[in-house]
């Protein structure tokens, strides 16, 4: 194991593969696998565990790491070591069954000390650019693309170190820019893919995190919002049931009736003349 400072990567293969990824059962790694999501969406079988895949989400392990993939996703894939001791070894090794796996033409089991293995990191679109670049400059082959490659790639790696270490306070920090914005906005959202692209996100990763550190779905927190608006609207306007309605954000007189009684207990009117 190394730190990372002392890490010299030696990328053996970068693809963009344009279609399904699927497995049936779990494959083994023989080096160290990036993949990064670009569209679709899917299942990552880890080790055992599944995990949700979204676009701008990083996936990173080490060598004889199980893994197998379910779902339509347009992904980056890099095959890599973490060092050059074995760059004699050029050829892609491409993972086999678990079962057909052969643990003695693993060429480098160097790993970075710094970097959670395996590593998951979503919503991270800052990423998409170096490592798309890191595929172009390798299918260049020119002069300088093996020593470009492997500077991209580690700052890819030390960017992916920071981003793990500050994943709960981002996550924490994100949902309170969320409730914010909501806060001042509700009536003008649209719904949850009009509030992602503002803070330039899946919306499915948004909603889950939103989840996650609050307990409560994105669209429910827009309806609260929205309702406590019209209450105090109510209670301090002369306008009408009908005007609050849609001045809050509802399609319609109807549909506010229907989500003012299931959160307030009572009707928009009937808690106007309650006072």
């Amino acid at each position: 194991m190394i730190h990372i400072a002392d890490s010299n990567p030696y990328l053996r293969a970068a693809e963009i593969q344009p279609a399904v990824l699927e497995g049936e059962g779990p494959r083994r790694a023989y080096d160290h696998r990036l993949f990064y999501v670009l569209d679709g969406q899917g299942t990552l079988v880890l080790q055992g565990e599944e995990h949700a895949l979204v676009p701008d989400t990083l996936l990173l392990w080490a060598p004889e790491t199980d893994y197998h993939f379910r779902g339509k996703m347009r992904v980056v894939v890099l095959n890599f070591d973490v060092t050059r001791a074995a760059s004699d070894r050029k050829k892609p090794m491409f993972p086999p069954s678990v079962a057909a796996f052969h643990p003695e033409q693993v060429p480098n089991r160097e790993t970075v000390a710094e970097l959670p293995a395996p590593l998951i990191l979503c919503g991270n679109p800052l990423l998409r650019g170096a490592v798309l670049e890191i595929a172009e400059v390798f299918h260049e082959r020119g002069e300088l693309s093996d020593a470009d490659t492997s500077a991209q790639l580690k700052r890819v790696l030390i960017d992916a170190v920071r981003l793990s270490r500050k994943a709960p306070d981002a996550r924490e920090q994100l949902v309170s820019r969320l409730i914010g914005y909501i806060r001042l906005n509700a009536p003008t959202i649209e719904n949850n893919d009009a509030l992602a692209a503002v803070f330039g996100y899946h919306p499915v990763y948004l909603s889950a995190v939103f989840r996650e550190v609050t307990g409560k779905g994105l669209h429910q927190s827009i309806v609260e919002e929205r309702i406590r608006l019209a209450c105090k609207w109510l209670r301090q306007t002369d306008r009408t049931v009908e005007q609050i309605a849609f001045d809050t954000g509802f399609s319609s007189r109807s549909h506010f009736c229907t989500a003012f009684r299931a959160h307030v207990g009572t009707s928009p009117r009937a808690f106007r003349e309650r006072g």
